[in-house]
């Protein structure tokens, strides 16, 4: 089919009765000059062409030209009779923020009962005003100038729903397509006073007000437990801590503070006010303040307090935690940490490259320990063989043997390591639990530790440690890294306290020739 010289043109489809000045469409009048309508903007005659098909039929000027602003004028009575003869009208989404929480409304279809055009309010007037079984609606019409600031006020001072359209995207397209999406509402609108905000205000308050009476509940209870307790837990402390690294100003956080129960000498109730509970706390001639915040923000007397302040507040999952709002004893200690930390860098840093160097000189370690070993093996009747002259092979376990970082704390070539716990651990009654630690503690006295141990172990924080660097360093890992492999034959069985001997280890470790 041939395109229309008409489509995509804007048409005149809107006019104005010459006598009684209301709105009428093309569709809707007598054809020609019969039609008796004028233009809205120049006041010109207008005839109408609606004996043409349904895409081009249309006023058109009987005496003055077409001016552009004449056609502007037709998208918006084209909106404003789209509203005054619509049957239901969808109420858009309303979305606003009251007291820092996001309050919506979602959109939802109302009934027009009566639809007014250039409707007067106060000194104003309104492109079309609605009235609806859910609400009256002031409704603008935005195609080149948004809604006046001083209108758009006294909407909200007098709390008058009122909405705008914006149909500038338009203004070049026909005027049905403009009016398919407003009936789809897909024309980008701004509420300029939400037709539901008292009601949701309404209702959000009534929320805080019972959320208030929870929280007050629940905190007084919380506070009353420390009373008859005489006791509270202090939540941790982290401060952070800058230094120097590779030329970089590096920050991290170091715990002050671990968190612990604090029991008190004594509690005094001192403030007991609408929006906080104030305490003190008494121990060895100390004394912390536990503030319950019944409202969600700090008040400024509790700035004012002197010595450690502890916060006790709501979450939004309605659950209590507390907070250190003040600390001024715990931040001495920082130093201190500060120092521990500097020690503790070091001697992972050091652990490290000894592991990376005992790994590194593994084959030298075998040619010193290699005579030492295979003394070991036929005087524990590992070895037994008819051929005095043949090299003693490797028991087929080790070939299991994955990495020997941690093995580097007792600086004896690993397999000799690895045999001489085996025997340690056989010594032990099958099914009873063996300490991790003990058998570290066993297993230096039989061969020994790097002489840098001890200092490693003693400045490194364990609770700082990941998985990689316990291996290294903390003895219970130590030991349950070297077992592995008789872990993965399942000779013993780790348990959360220590492990368990299944059967013999030494067993695994018998060759014959």
């Amino acid at each position: 089919m041939e395109k229309s010289k008409w489509q995509g043109k804007i048409l005149l489809e809107y006019a104005l009765d010459k006598n009684s000045k209301e709105t009428r469409h093309i569709g809707d009048v007598a054809n020609g000059l019969e039609c008796l309508c004028i233009c809205p903007v120049c006041g010109d005659d207008l005839v109408a062409k609606n004996h043409t098909n349904s895409i081009t039929r249309h006023f058109s000027h009987h005496t003055k030209n077409e001016s552009s602003n004449c056609k502007m004028t037709q998208l918006h009575i084209g909106a404003q009779h789209f509203f005054r003869t619509s049957e239901q009208y969808l109420l858009p989404k309303v979305a606003f923020i009251y007291k820092g929480d996001q309050l919506t409304e979602e959109s939802v279809y109302s009934k027009v009962v009566k639809g007014e055009l250039e409707s007067r309010i106060g000194s104003y007037s309104a492109d079309v005003w609605l009235e609806t079984d859910l609400a009256a609606i002031a409704i603008e019409v935005c195609v080149t100038h948004k809604n006046q600031i001083k209108k758009t006020l006294y909407y909200r001072e007098h709390r008058i729903p009122a909405i705008e359209y914006d149909l500038s995207g338009y203004v070049d397209c026909p005027i049905n397509e403009a009016l398919e999406d407003l009936k789809a509402n897909k024309v980008p609108y701004r509420w300029l006073y939400e037709w539901c905000r008292e009601a949701m205000i309404s209702r959000h308050n009534e929320k805080l007000h019972q959320k208030r009476l929870f929280i007050k509940k629940k905190m007084s209870l919380k506070a009353k437990k420390m009373m008859l307790d005489n006791s509270l837990y202090l939540p941790k402390l982290s401060l952070p801590y800058e230094y120097e690294k590779d030329g970089e100003r590096v920050s991290q956080y170091i715990d002050v503070y671990n968190g612990g129960i604090c029991h008190f000498d004594i509690v005094i109730n001192e403030v007991k006010s609408k929006d906080h509970l104030i305490f003190k706390g008494m121990y060895k001639n100390k004394f912390i303040w536990v503030v319950y915040l019944l409202e969600d923000r700090v008040p400024r007397e509790i700035s004012y307090l002197d010595g450690s302040v502890v916060l006790h507040r709501i979450n939004k999952l309605d659950e209590i935690y507390s907070e250190w709002f003040k600390y001024p004893e715990l931040k001495k200690r920082l130093p201190e940490k500060i120092r521990l930390e500097k020690l503790h860098s070091a001697a992972l840093k050091h652990a490290k490259e000894l592991a990376f160097i005992y790994v590194k000189s593994n084959e030298l370690l075998s040619r010193r320990d290699i005579s030492r070993w295979e003394k070991w093996m036929i005087k524990s009747n590992c070895y037994v063989t008819t051929d005095s002259k043949q090299t003693m092979p490797l028991p087929a376990i080790f070939s299991l043997k994955n990495s020997t970082l941690s093995l580097w704390v007792f600086n004896t070539w690993d397999v000799l390591t690895l045999c001489c716990l085996a025997q340690l651990v056989d010594k032990k009654p099958i099914q009873t639990m063996i300490s991790y630690t003990d058998m570290f503690n066993e297993l230096a006295d039989e061969i020994g530790v790097h002489e840098d141990y001890v200092d490693i172990e003693r400045n490194v924080i364990l609770g700082r440690l990941t998985e990689l660097e316990s291996d290294l360093v903390d003895k219970a890992e130590i030991i349950g890294s070297a077992l592995s492999i008789f872990e993965s034959r399942m000779v013993i069985k780790y348990e959360k306290e220590g492990f368990k001997r299944i059967s013999s280890l030494m067993a695994l470790l018998k060759i014959r020739r």
